[in-house]
């Protein structure tokens, strides 16, 4: 699942604590590793450990307690101890630190809700979904996503609600629940465009939205999604290259073969860059997929790139599909082209 909750978590913590985003004080960017909390020389009082004390985190280089810590204006804020505990939690996703990243989340979930701040209990929900569907785990994926989705309604936060319905169409593709995607996605857009049409949102869910018509085999649809939402988007980010990478296996996929190879040399310029490792893994195959398309008869060369996404690394690395949906996304609509060509 391509998101950029992450930063959007940040930007909200940032505006919290008064940061200018264009040169923040406290939370530095740290490009291909996520986050850093960076105090106030004597802000936080050296703790001795006890046996007692309070659980912290480390955030950097500096042991925070954070249920001690004292924030803007002196006062205590369950809404910012959650969010911390939130945005370290999708730190830990970057880093592939998966049960420490769930249980961040869960624990902001908890306080969000003591707290009774809905709206940032239902975010945060949807990054516990994401991180559940990284983990494989579909059914408590939904169970968080359907929970948040139901809060956001209740309330009818729309452009919030539209992200959830984003994220569960996501969660219904990898489930191969299609038409209840598409549904999903198509509502998301409904609700987006009432909302005012944060073009963000609208980029996000339109990505979604074309998994379904490449793997329903709607080439025209999908590509009419994947240009839209690359418009959409930023220049020179790992969204855009992902979108890259479909929008070349789709151009491929209709025989425009020249156009696939620019788009895919875009994609891989993009994620040359430093941290991007998970987007450099998925190159091979997608290379692969473009051979095959340009000559039917590379059939055996696609084949084995598939058997390699799915092979665990060496020294007991995980597999690229094992780590990104958007690479198991990537081989199914490969491995049906590859059953597509063997039919006829």
């Amino acid at each position: 699942m391509v998101t950029r909750a992450i930063d959007h978590t940040m930007q909200r913590l940032r505006d919290k604590l008064g940061e200018d985003p264009r040169v923040p004080r406290h939370l530095v960017t740290v490009r291909g590793v996520g986050y850093r909390l960076v105090l106030p020389t004597g802000s936080v009082e050296p703790r001795r450990p006890k046996e007692d004390a309070p659980r912290g985190f480390f955030l950097g280089d500096r042991r925070v307690d954070i249920h001690r810590q004292r924030v803007t204006r002196g006062e205590e804020r369950s809404e910012l101890i959650g969010s911390v505990h939130q945005g370290l939690g999708y730190t830990m996703v970057r880093q592939r630190r998966l049960d420490e990243a769930e249980s961040s989340c869960r624990q902001a979930v908890a306080i969000f809700r003591a707290a009774n701040v809905v709206v940032a209990a239902a975010r945060a929900e949807l990054g516990l979904g994401g991180i559940l569907q990284e983990r494989g785990d579909l059914d408590g994926a939904e169970r968080a996503l359907l929970s948040a989705t139901r809060h956001l309604r209740e309330l009818e936060v729309r452009s919030v609600e539209a992200q959830a319905l984003n994220a569960l169409g996501d969660l219904l593709v990898e489930a191969g629940r299609l038409g209840e995607a598409a549904d999903a996605l198509h509502t998301a857009l409904r609700l987006n465009h009432t909302d005012g049409g944060r073009a963000a949102v609208r980029a996000t869910v339109l990505r979604s939205l074309s998994d379904v018509h490449l793997l329903e085999g709607q080439l025209d649809a999908a590509e009419a999604c994947l240009r839209e939402t690359r418009a959409l988007l930023p220049t020179q980010t790992s969204s855009t290259a992902w979108n890259d990478v479909f929008l070349a296996t789709c151009l491929a996929a209709r025989g425009r073969h020249d156009a696939a190879e620019a788009t895919l040399q875009r994609a891989e310029e993009v994620f040359a860059a430093p941290g991007l490792e998970r987007g450099r893994a998925v190159l091979p195959l997608a290379r692969a997929g473009l051979r095959f398309h340009r000559d039917p008869t590379a059939a055996v060369a696609l084949t084995e790139a598939i058997d390699v996404a799915r092979r665990p690394g060496p020294t007991g690395q995980p597999a690229p599909a094992a780590v990104s949906s958007q690479t198991r996304l990537l081989l199914r609509v490969l491995m049906g082209s590859v059953k597509s060509q063997s039919a006829e």
